[in-house]
């Protein structure tokens, strides 16, 4: 149907994909005043019959569940060059909220491991599994932690 190749439908779609894409339509000023408070608009609308009740309506309670977990991260966990949003996250619902936290975890803890046992191998998923980083970013990450926790000194640079 398209020329034999999964994407040959593509090589239709050539210089339409380039047209030019025509100006918006400007729109006439409109001067509608200044907006009324809400409030007032509430008791005008209370005023007319049957249109709003006399008491306002109650919102239905959502239980939007645990807090997000980066809201409960340190900020000096947020600060180690290498963490990126979704990491921050899967740590946080991991229970790891500090730098200290991070610092004593192995690079095992976050990236996952195997054991073998009984000719059987089973994998076991770390804490930043999901979120594709490698075990050199992990090491560094926990290094990082580690030397900012006081636990260990930087390296003098060498020259």
């Amino acid at each position: 149907m398209f020329g034999g190749t999964p994407f040959a439908f593509l090589r239709g779609l050539r210089g339409r994909l380039t047209q030019p894409v025509p100006a918006p339509v400007p729109m006439p000023p409109t001067d509608l005043g200044p907006a009324e408070p809400v409030a007032a608009v509430d008791e005008a609308l209370r005023a007319i019959p049957g249109v709003l009740a006399s008491a306002p309506v109650p919102t239905p309670s959502i239980d939007l569940g645990p807090a997000e977990p980066v809201a409960a991260v340190d900020q000096a966990l947020r600060e180690i060059p290498g963490i990126g949003a979704p990491a921050l996250v899967a740590l946080g619902a991991n229970g790891i909220r500090t730098v200290e936290d991070l610092a004593a975890c192995a690079t095992d803890d976050l990236v996952g491991w195997t054991e073998e046992a009984g000719g059987k191998t089973t994998t076991h998923a770390g804490i930043l599994g999901d979120t594709a980083m490698s075990r050199q970013q992990c090491d560094a990450i926990i290094l990082q932690a580690r030397i900012r926790a006081g636990w260990i000194e930087a390296a003098a640079p060498t020259s």
